[in-house]
């Protein structure tokens, strides 16, 4: 094993690396998305689909939502999420790392790069997708007022921007943006109740058993 790692190339090395470390990534994703499927007809992640009636590449900005949540969107796709990241990084070093054994390396990862975009788009479109199903099963945010629900990705202080939170929903386990009126941000793993809908895919929550940190305003 050493002998093959010290015979590979410096850029070999790298993006060996980066490949090993994203396919990781990725199939932490899939078993997360298999456990959803088992509680769920479908655990889609509502902040990574968006469809503005546009063919366009265009900066989506809503004056309502946070500037940290404006995404850029292409054909109606929302491209740059964590999925759609993780997905260019993972197939773009696997080809452009097998590329150099044939190829110079610049052309191996021209070649990368242009898989890595092919695979961040097919993973947009199949977010896209399964956004659809969600949607068509007709589930009211309202009904989650009350319920508890985990902290999916860090819920910022002060309604400075959104998180995500994964809670079972009309016997669906569905993923939510969420925001918190909290004077310190909601770390992900933490265990929060839902006090009010705000629209139909953000939810506003509160940490369970800690009215202290609840801002004033």
């Amino acid at each position: 094993m050493t002998q093959w790692w010290n015979a590979l190339r410096l850029m070999q090395q790298i993006v060996f690396v980066i490949a090993c470390a994203t396919t990781l990534f990725m199939l932490g994703q899939i078993v997360m998305m298999l456990i959803g499927f088992g509680e769920s007809d479908i655990d889609a992640d509502a902040g990574d689909i968006d469809v503005p009636d546009t063919d366009a590449p265009t900066l989506d900005v809503d004056p309502g939502q946070p500037e940290s949540d404006v995404g850029f969107r292409l054909f109606g796709l929302k491209i740059f999420t964590v999925r759609s990241i993780i997905a260019f990084f993972c197939i773009g070093s696997w080809v452009a790392f097998t590329m150099e054994y044939f190829l110079r390396w610049p052309l191996a990862l021209l070649i990368g790069v242009v898989a890595g975009l092919a695979a961040g788009l097919l993973m947009a479109y199949v977010m896209h997708s399964l956004m659809k199903l969600q949607s068509s099963g007709n589930i009211d945010v309202t009904n989650s007022v009350g319920a508890e629900a985990d902290v999916y990705l860090t819920v910022p202080a002060r309604r400075e921007s959104r998180g995500k939170i994964n809670l079972t929903l009309q016997e669906r386990f569905v993923e939510l943006e969420a925001v918190t009126d909290c004077e310190e941000p909601l770390e992900t793993g933490a265990r929060v109740r839902v006090v009010e809908a705000i629209d139909e895919e953000t939810v506003r929550v509160e940490p369970i058993g800690d009215k202290t940190r609840l801002s004033p305003n």
